[in-house]
This record gives structure tokens, sequence and C-alpha cells, in this order.
């Protein structure tokens, strides 16, 4: 069934294999009956990792189309979804050299999955934000960005969470702020 394929796709994505995550979201979205169709929600977060994927395997044109679907089939009050697909979307535009766009975007899932309390991605959206920000020349937002990750609120300790302090030790010793850099 389709959301089955679309399951395995999600999980496919996951595990790291983007092409073949491609092919279970197309086979869940291609569905030709009625009733065997998924849609709504559960459509918009299949088009979203589709998105997803294609990006990763470098169809970012196709990826575009995917996400833009995706936000058109968006149901009211998901909130989570929201912000995954905004995520993508900023993946996206920053892939097509529009960083400004990306920024904008990328802030906007952020507060998203923040009043969805979606931890995960807070965390994965932070990260992905400071970079840019920092690239940018504005270093307090990205300081910001970092923070989330370095806060003690968050009880992982994984290569984002390192590549913060050390992002943020940079910033610091950029602003001539050596003991807080130390």
């Amino acid at each position: 069934p389709p959301v089955a394929r679309a399951r395995l796709g999600g999980a496919t994505r996951l595990g790291g294999d983007h092409p073949a995550a491609v092919a279970h979201f197309d086979a869940a979205l291609s569905a030709r009956s009625e009733a065997a169709r998924i849609s709504g929600d559960k459509r918009a977060a299949a088009l979203q990792g589709l998105a997803y994927s294609l990006v990763k395997i470098g169809e970012v044109g196709r990826a575009e189309s995917a996400v833009v679907e995706a936000m058109v089939g968006l149901e009211n009050g998901n909130g989570g979804l929201r912000a995954r697909i905004l995520n993508t979307l900023a993946i996206i535009r920053y892939r097509q050299d529009r960083a400004t766009e990306a920024i904008e975007i990328w802030q906007e899932a952020l507060a998203r999955a923040m009043e969805a309390g979606d931890d995960h991605l807070i965390l994965a959206t932070a990260h992905t934000l400071g970079l840019p920000h920092a690239v940018a020349g504005d270093f307090r937002r990205a300081s910001d960005c970092f923070r989330i990750l370095t806060s003690p609120d968050n009880r992982r300790l994984g290569p984002e969470e390192g590549a913060a302090y050390l992002n943020l030790a940079r910033i610091a010793t950029r602003r001539g702020e050596y003991p807080p850099a130390a």
C-alpha cells in the first residue's frame, strides 16, 4: 500500500539510502486508484521526504517541485511538518545560491519547530542555520543558533554539538574575546 511505501521511503532516507528512498516515495505518490492515494498531511510528508532525498542525490529542480507541492498540500495545524517542509525548502534555496532567502526560510522553520516542540528538528535547523549566519557575518545570530545546540537542555553530545562549541570559540576569537574562546 502507498502509506507503507511512504514509511519505507522515510526509513530508507533516515538510513542514508537516498536513491532507494526516492524509489519508495515515487511509488507511494503514484498510486493510481482514488482509494489507494495518500492525501493531506501524509502526502505532504511523503513529498517532503522525496524532496529531501532528491536534494541528496543532486536532483534539486525536481526536489523544488516536490517541496512546493508539499507546502500546497499541507493541512493547517501541523507545525512540525510545516517546519520540516520549510527546512527542506531552505536547503534547496541554499543549493540554488539563494542564501539570503534560505536564511529567512530557516528562521521560520526554526520558529515552527520550536512551536511544535520538535527537539530533533530544532537542533538540526539550528545547526544548519548557524553556518550561513556566520558566513554572512551575522555572528550574533550564528551564536544564538550554536547556543541552542550547546544549551544544558540539550542532552545530546554528537558531532553537531561539538561543531557548535568550536564555532562559538571561533566567533569569540574573531571578536577578540579570548578567555571565552578558550
